[in-house]
């Protein structure tokens, strides 16, 4: 923030959106201020008040918001989830939206090879499912490997953990 005519110190007030009562409240001479703990995730909003050396209010911003999101996404279900059809489809739900679903970041394998079988990668419009369709029908009695790696990550540029999972074709 600005310095303010007249003010000696500011006060800074944090608190959870909707909350009548601040998680923070430090009185500062500086012109800034960072918490010094870690914040739990979700929607936050914070003002700032000029005090005179009296500790009299000379003026207070506004309350305004912002999001913290330090969770990464995470994958909340899969299938195929053992065994495939040849022309099965690998799709996986999201605990939340993300981007950079494509075939670099999801991939299949045959089990052991280090060759991607030839994809297309969709994302659905929320950004919560994403669906891997094989250009070629799987081989019945081969095992395959599908990958979801760390380029995938949601709005706050948290990354997935890498996730794989094993199936043999029927």
């Amino acid at each position: 923030w600005q310095p303010a005519s007249g003010a000696t110190t500011y006060k800074f007030e944090r608190r959870k959106v909707g909350a009548s009562s601040n998680d923070e409240t430090v009185t500062t001479a500086a012109l800034a201020w960072a918490p010094k703990a870690k914040m739990a995730d979700g929607a936050w909003e914070w003002r700032v008040s000029s005090l005179d050396a009296g500790g009299k209010v000379l003026g207070a911003t506004a309350w305004r918001g912002f999001l913290v999101d330090g969770t990464a996404p995470t994958i909340t279900s899969y299938t195929p989830k053992t065994t495939a059809k040849k022309t099965a489809s690998f799709v996986v739900k999201f605990s939340e939206p993300v981007s950079s679903v494509h075939s670099k970041s999801f991939t299949l394998k045959v089990k052991g090879s280090t060759t991607k079988l030839l994809a297309t990668v969709t994302l659905n419009a929320a950004g919560t499912k994403a669906t891997l369709d094989p250009k070629v029908d799987l081989k019945p009695g081969k095992s395959y490997t599908a990958t979801l790696n760390a380029g995938v990550r949601d709005a706050a540029g948290n990354r997935l953990v890498l996730f794989s999972w094993n199936v043999k074709a029927a």
